[in-house]
């Protein structure tokens, strides 16, 4: 009887350690589980967003081959372009004449 009692306080004494490790396992791959998810989902947000940004630069494309095709088109983006450069030196004379900061 005394052996019986002695080996099941001994066994007692040794389930903590055997559970510990178990129990660090499981919460390691909770945390890997839960680092798995916010990567999956990160990587679905960030997939759209490149998505829609080759959908953005299609639609920029096909508005440009649009514009090559007709010279009328390329010549009135050259004068607009023209007028624009123009007007930038008044605007750039503008921002210098602002006394520094030193």
């Amino acid at each position: 009887m005394k052996e019986t009692i002695c080996s099941r306080s001994a066994w007692r004494r040794e389930q903590p350690e055997r559970d510990g490790p178990a129990v660090a396992e499981s919460d390691a791959l909770k945390l890997a589980e839960l680092a798995l998810a916010e990567a999956n989902q990160k990587l679905a947000g960030q997939t759209a967003r490149a998505d829609k940004l080759a959908l953005e630069n299609q639609a920029l494309q096909s508005r440009v081959q649009a514009l090559l095709a007709s010279p009328d088109t390329i010549q009135a983006l050259r004068e607009e372009n023209a007028l624009l450069k123009n007007r930038l030196p008044i605007s750039n004379r503008r921002y210098r004449t602002r006394p520094s900061r030193p």
